[in-house]
Parts: C-alpha cells; sequence; structure tokens
C-alpha cells in the first residue's frame, strides 16, 4: 500500500514547556510521506519560536480561537489527505503515523484513536493525576485499556486520525464543546455509516497537569462540557461520564435530608464511610504504580477533586449556570 500523505497537526498556546520535546519526537518517525503543521493560537511566550527552528508550516491564528478553533484553522491549511492531530504536550513513538494510518486500508473506517499514558519523567503530582485518570474509581479504567469497545469508543485529540474529505463533507469541530470535540465529530461521523478505530500498537505520551490548579480547571470544564455533548448527542449515555455528577448531586440531596432524618443521615453516613474506603484503598494502589510512598495522601485528595469538580460542572451544565471558561485559558486535554 503507498503511504498516504499525512498531515499531522500540532496547535499550541503558551506551551514553550513542551513544544519543543512534541516537534523532536514527530520529526524522528520512520515514516516519509508527511508535512508538520504548527498552528501558534496566540501564544504570549516563545512558544512561536521555538515552533519556528523546526521544518514546519507555521501558522498563527488571527485570534485565540482556543483548542477547537485553532486546530480548524490548521486542518484547513492541510494538504494531506489523512489529519493526524495531536497536543503539543505530547510525545509519540517512532511508528507513530505508520500505525496510525493502517486502519485505513478499510474503506469504511473514517477516524483512527489509540491509547496515552503519562511518562516515566513525569512530575510526582503529574504520575498521581494519570493514576486518577486511569484507575477503577477514578474512571472506571476506561483510559488504561489496551483493547476498547468499538460500539462506544471515541478517539482522543492527543492522537485523533481523520480522513481530510470528511471535515468538508460533514463539518469541522465544533468549538461550543470543548473538551469534548473530538468524541463530537467521532459520533456524527458514526451517525454518518463510517466506522472508527482503535490501534493498540503506538500509545502517545501525554504528560498530565503539572499543577493543583490547571488540573482542577480541567476536571471542572470536562464535567461542564460532557453534559453539553450528552445534550447535543442523545444516543450518546455512557453511564460512567453522568456517575460524578449524579453522585455529587445525590450527596447534596442526602446531606439536606441528614438533618431531617436518622434514616437519611444513616444511609448519608454509610455512603459517605464505602467512599472514604475506596479513595484509601485506591491511595495504597497507588504506591505500587508511582513507587512514592506521599502517594497514600495525595492520589486520594486528587481522586476526590476529579470527581468532585467534574460533578459540579456537570451539574451546572444541566441547570446553565454560568459559562465554560475563557477561550484563552484552553489547552489540549
Amino acid at each position: 500500500m503507498k503511504e498516504p500523505f499525512v498531515s499531522v497537526i500540532v496547535n499550541f498556546y503558551n506551551s514553550r514547556s513542551t513544544l519543543k520535546e512534541c516537534l523532536d519526537s514527530i520529526f524522528k518517525v520512520k515514516y516519509k510521506n508527511y508535512e508538520v503543521i504548527a498552528v501558534d493560537d496566540c501564544s504570549t511566550d516563545d512558544s512561536a519560536e521555538i515552533a519556528k527552528k523546526y521544518p514546519v508550516k507555521y501558522f498563527k491564528t488571527p485570534k485565540n480561537s482556543g483548542v477547537a478553533g485553532s486546530r480548524n484553522f490548521g486542518i484547513k491549511k492541510a494538504k494531506g489527505e489523512i489529519i493526524l492531530i495531536t497536543d503539543s504536550d505530547c510525545v509519540l513513538d517512532q511508528n507513530w503515523i505508520s500505525e496510525m494510518v493502517k486502519p485505513f486500508e478499510d474503506k469504511k473506517v473514517a477516524v483512527v484513536g489509540c491509547r496515552d499514558r503519562a511518562p516515566e519523567n513525569d512530575s510526582f503530582f503529574a504520575k498521581g493525576v494519570d493514576y486518577a485518570l486511569t484507575s477503577f474509581i477514578g474512571t472506571g479504567g476506561i483510559r488504561s485499556k489496551s483493547k476498547v469497545n468499538l460500539s462506544n469508543y471515541s478517539p482522543r485529540g492527543f492522537s485523533f486520525c481523520v480522513r481530510k474529505e470528511l471535515f468538508d463533507k460533514y463539518g469541522y469541530f465544533d468549538t461550543n464543546i470543548v473538551p469534548g470535540e473530538e468524541i463530537d465529530f467521532g459520533l456524527r461521523i458514526k451517525k454518518a455509516g463510517y466506522k472508527l478505530a482503535f490501534v493498540s500498537s503506538t500509545v502517545v505520551l501525554h504528560k498530565r497537569r503539572p499543577t493543583l490548579k490547571a488540573y482542577a480547571k480541567q476536571m471542572y470544564r470536562r464535567g461542564y462540557a460532557r453534559l453539553m455533548l450528552i445534550k447535543k448527542h442523545r444516543k450518546y449515555n455512557e453511564i460512567l461520564y453522568a456517575m460524578p455528577g449524579l453522585f455529587v448531586l445525590g450527596l447534596i440531596v442526602l446531606g439536606i435530608l441528614s438533618f431531617f432524618s436518622k434514616l437519611m443521615l444513616g444511609i448519608f453516613t454509610i455512603i459517605i464511610s464505602v467512599y472514604v474506603a475506596a479513595l484509601v484503598i485506591s491511595g495504597i494502589h497507588s504506591i505500587t504504580k508511582t513507587k512514592d510512598i506521599k502517594s497514600l495522601l495525595v492520589v486520594p485528595f486528587i481522586i476526590f477533586l476529579q470527581h468532585f469538580l467534574y460533578g459540579i460542572g456537570f451539574l451546572k451544565a444541566l441547570f446553565r449556570i454560568g459559562k465554560l471558561h475563557d477561550k484563552r485559558d484552553e489547552k489540549g486535554i
């Protein structure tokens, strides 16, 4: 099979700490027929200077347009028949492009994704975040699986491979659903009768949020955007995505009722006790992953924060309270 021409799109905003390593890895891939499009979403640091040191096609958006907007901008500049998107905080292996395009031998395959994990040299806090995102109590373990159920699988933006012609045919990323614009696109493509594919032969090293503030923002935004996604796609009823919101709402209701009923107080106490026990068990187990005893205290807090803020974001979207965020704060997730 002749190698298809691939346009690799890296969109970035103030990514000086990660962009060099990302571009280094892209230009080491064992694939010849590709271009790299670097989309600067109006960075205020020296990210642009870093990008221009590489043989990329550099573009700057007219104004800060966020993850979905800057990706759309790059796609319109692309010449490849295949679009392969990644985040500026990712490191790709040498077979990344070749493995990601293989499923397109099947003409019905439209979008391809793969799995991500934290790099070994990530910070202690980032490793704790990685555990929370891949553990059973954190996310049901859905991000740690090497195999997926294709009936409800959606490729993510850290490695999102798609036939370019489909953007012209079915529209670009929805800038009103971020994070989650790639899931929305995948659902639209599936509805049109195409297949989505998962590649297990390549794994993207994806740096996790390095600070508590950045992680808290990420979780809140995910919860808010996930409800917006469900509202747009009524058949998108993955129960795991609704559980944090329902859990937080249930605790609030039970907490209020417990002041008036001993039965409700008893139920509330049992639920809290079981949840705390699960967090402690996760903290103990996380030590085997992070190799650091401090995980016993830090990981349970990270998981709690993940559930609580995701749930709050979900509930705010449910009742249409407030706005999601300023686009200027967006980064890849």
